[in-house]
């Protein structure tokens, strides 16, 4: 959160970086891998576990941004 003030992120930017950094792996580290001749299966195990438990983490990822970052990021109306 402080990393995001430094840069000046605030409302819908602050949200969809938060959420896109919650994602899963993409299916292009595996091609990455596999191209400069990395561990592949590593790499294909990375992002079958990353989507599975972000079938776990995102929701509260998604109540975090909709309740605790609301709170932190929009001033409060006088």
């Amino acid at each position: 959160m402080e990393f995001a003030s430094i840069l000046g992120m605030s409302g819908l930017a602050l949200k969809s970086s938060v959420t896109e950094a919650a994602m899963p792996a993409m299916v292009l580290t595996l091609v990455i891998a596999s191209h400069y001749k990395l561990d592949h299966t590593l790499a294909a195990l990375a992002i079958m576990l990353t989507t599975a438990l972000s079938f776990i983490s995102l929701p509260f990822v998604a109540y975090a941004i909709k309740g605790f970052l609301h709170i932190i990021v929009l001033p409060k109306k006088q």
